[in-house]
């Protein structure tokens, strides 16, 4: 992680520091004042790859509990699992019309309220898991007779 922060740091950076400059001396980066506004402009989040989780199911806990008290953002979380969070949030918002544009279409609820699956695989007594049943085949397991 150390060097990936280095080689952000040391090269990456620099390199996009002066390529936008060249950009600008070349007249085809059109921006008004560069040098007055340039750190502005030179502003950049390197986002690295991600790294393996060793509990994936207590990380995700971990960040959610920290973006729910400020003491991270979706943009840190994201960025730490080598993801870009507009994109994550822009696909989240296709991926929910599109569900709600089936939902209405069939008249089904893929998602409930709290915008997870409508029917989870639970595990039944014996410890294995059961399949949400079809509720137009009464013979299926978990539908509705």
């Amino acid at each position: 992680k150390q060097r990936q922060v280095s080689l952000s740091n040391k090269l990456c950076q620099p390199v996009y520091e002066m390529l936008l400059e060249e950009a600008y001396l070349r007249g085809e980066l059109d921006v008004p004042d560069y040098y007055a506004k340039r750190y502005d402009y030179n502003k950049a989040r390197w986002i690295t790859p991600g790294w393996q989780w060793v509990d994936p199911l207590k990380e995700a806990e971990a960040a959610e509990l920290s973006i729910n008290n400020g003491i991270s953002t979706l943009a840190d979380e994201c960025a730490s699992r080598g993801d870009d969070w507009e994109e994550k949030i822009e696909q989240r918002a296709r991926e929910v019309r599109k569900i709600q544009e089936l939902e209405k279409k069939y008249g089904i609820q893929i998602i409930n309220q709290q915008n997870k699956p409508a029917s989870p695989i639970k595990p039944n007594s014996s410890g294995s898991e059961d399949m949400p049943g079809d509720p137009n085949n009464p013979s299926t397991p978990g539908s509705n007779p």
